[in-house]
């Protein structure tokens, strides 16, 4: 069953935040090695949408098995767990949006999926605090952090008003709010949410890698 929160503990090395993947796997390596990346101490926590679109969904979620690794559920995470439930709206949005990979999978891979991937899939927070910050995969649309319930997940995986809205009010309790979903040429901050998906998954895009030292530093729309 999924939690609603995961809170994780300080640690020595260096916490990063990525933006949705979407089977971006090998700029996501090469983004780590740039910066010198340490599995033993340092961890990478993701907006969500790791997988559809790009070239290597199963590696992506292969991260999960990472100890160095934490994902938030994306909209493309929840239409394919969803679908597989066997409800059909969510199977034919997810193929329409890039859920091919599924059918493509060997059988060794299928057997992994369901075994192991699907269900650590299923089981992901909709929302990771760490320190001051948390990390959605869309938006929060309460005043408060902690007013967050479960019945507000549509809003956190679907959201998009805050940023058609340019709205800058302040999710209170927290920092700042680390979210992906809507591609944005830049990271941006809008009040205190940090926009970080920069399309990696389109010719035209790239991969955000931030470290949390520096979302006070992104510009501020």
């Amino acid at each position: 069953m999924t939690n609603l929160t995961l809170h994780l503990d300080p640690i020595e090395g260096r916490t990063f935040f990525v933006g949705d993947l979407h089977g971006a796997y090998d700029a996501l390596i090469a983004a780590l090695t740039a910066v010198g990346f340490d599995e033993s101490t340092d961890r990478v926590i993701s907006v969500g949408d790791l997988i559809d679109r790009g070239p290597h969904s199963i590696k992506c979620l292969r991260l999960l098995k990472e100890p160095w690794f934490y994902a938030v559920k994306g909209n493309h995470e929840d239409m394919m767990i969803r679908g597989l439930l066997g409800d059909d709206r969510f199977v034919a949005c997810w193929f329409q949006n890039g859920g091919d990979w599924y059918n493509e999978l060997s059988e060794a891979e299928y057997l992994e999926f369901k075994n192991d991937l699907a269900p650590r899939v299923a089981k992901l927070p909709y929302i990771i605090r760490v320190g001051d910050v948390a990390v959605v995969h869309a938006e929060v649309i309460k005043s408060h952090i902690d007013q967050v319930s479960l019945k507000d997940t549509k809003s956190m995986i679907w959201g998009r008003t805050r940023v058609q809205n340019t709205n800058r009010d302040l999710v209170e309790g927290v920092s700042h709010v680390v979210v992906g979903h809507t591609p944005v040429r830049l990271p941006v901050t809008i009040g205190n949410h940090v926009y970080i998906d920069t399309g990696a998954c389109f010719p035209s895009g790239s991969l955000t890698l931030i470290q949390d030292t520096q979302l006070e530093a992104v510009e501020k729309a």
